[in-house]
């Protein structure tokens, strides 16, 4: 089987939910085609997928030295290294991303959520209004600027955060 045959087998385990199984095909292709942007990019979605942040940051950064003005690497490895608890470079990449991509509603939730863990609140609001803006529809957007206001005081914005969230997204309330 050669390269870009592995590459579509790894693509339809992924799909189908084995991620490992996706993971272990893409090593050897990774091998034979290093800096593979696809690769690189499908090869770190299945280590995500299993909770491999650590795995996931190093085909990450190798896939922003390959694509250096590629806003979802950068978002993407901002998503690794804050899962793997590196927020001060999960930060980093966050704001390399929204230059690249500044109408992103993805990367401004994401770059709000490393603010918060940074415990940097009104950064953090910022973004999820922005995030909320650009993506209207985006219930999580709106639950996590609803938590921002609660940890900065303001239960009226909360408030009309959480019930925006609600309205979107009814099966996720709470009782």
């Amino acid at each position: 089987m050669d390269a870009e045959q592995q590459f579509q087998a790894a693509a339809q385990r992924y799909q189908s939910g084995d991620f490992s199984g996706a993971e272990a095909c893409l090593e050897p292709v990774a091998q034979a085609l290093p800096g593979n942007p696809n690769v690189l990019h499908l090869l770190s979605l299945a280590r995500l997928q299993q909770g491999k942040a650590d795995a996931a940051a190093e085909s990450l950064k190798t896939l922003t030295e390959v694509a250096p003005n590629s806003a979802d690497a950068h978002d993407l490895l901002g998503v690794a290294l804050r899962q793997a608890g590196r927020t001060n470079a999960a930060l980093r990449h966050f704001r390399r991303a929204l230059e690249l991509n500044p109408q992103s509603a993805d990367i401004h939730y994401n770059l709000g959520n490393a603010y918060r863990d940074d415990r940097q609140v009104e950064r953090a609001i910022t973004h999820f209004k922005k995030a909320a803006e650009l993506d209207p529809s985006n219930a999580n957007a709106f639950f996590n600027l609803g938590q921002a206001h609660m940890n900065r005081g303001d239960m009226a914005q909360a408030l009309q955060a959480f019930q925006q969230a609600t309205r979107l997204a009814p099966q996720d309330a709470e009782a």
